[in-house]
């Protein structure tokens, strides 16, 4: 069955008034389909066009924050910048859960040089005594890499936060 505005139903389950995607999805759980013989994973761009909404160089955003949703009321056409800012307002952008996302990404990427066995292995070089030209050229990174993992800026260990009823002799 060919997807349409018309039979967009039969491919959904009704949850309150969400209209929620019953199809494939994206590993972030957004609608993807084939659409005039291509797949696509922007299917709310898809409905909020053709149901008239002005989505040129701006974002489809669902209000209702549930990530298969395609009812069109739940739709507003945000720039980037606009998006972020109502994000930040709902509480779904924190900066820690941003910039951990971001590293956990960095690490997992291919083309990373380090990885934490590395990252304790030059903090351990530099504390028995080797320069940080050394360690940049025995670990295949710069000179500031370096600094930043001996300095915990980059590479730190994860450590639970202390409270203040956390006894430290």
């Amino acid at each position: 069955m060919r997807l349409t505005l018309d039979n967009l139903g039969s491919f959904c389950n009704s949850d309150g008034d969400c209209l929620l995607w019953d199809g494939a999805t994206t590993g972030h759980g957004y609608p993807s389909a084939s659409i005039f013989g291509a797949t696509t994973s922007n299917v709310r761009r898809w409905v909020a066009s053709l149901n008239g909404m002005a989505i040129e160089g701006k974002r489809v955003v669902c209000i209702c924050q549930q990530n298969r949703c395609l009812n069109f009321d739940h739709f507003r056409a945000m720039t980037s910048k606009e998006a972020v800012r109502w994000m930040a307002a709902n509480g779904l952008l924190s900066t820690t859960t941003v910039a951990m996302a971001r590293a956990k990404a960095a690490r997992a990427r291919k083309g990373t040089k380090l990885d934490m066995p590395r990252a304790r292995a030059i903090r351990q070089r530099r504390s028995e005594g080797a320069s940080l030209l050394t360690l940049a050229s025995e670990f295949g990174v710069s000179q500031d890499t370096c600094w930043k993992v001996v300095n915990g800026l980059s590479w730190r260990e994860s450590v639970t936060a202390a409270s203040a009823f956390t006894f430290r002799p």
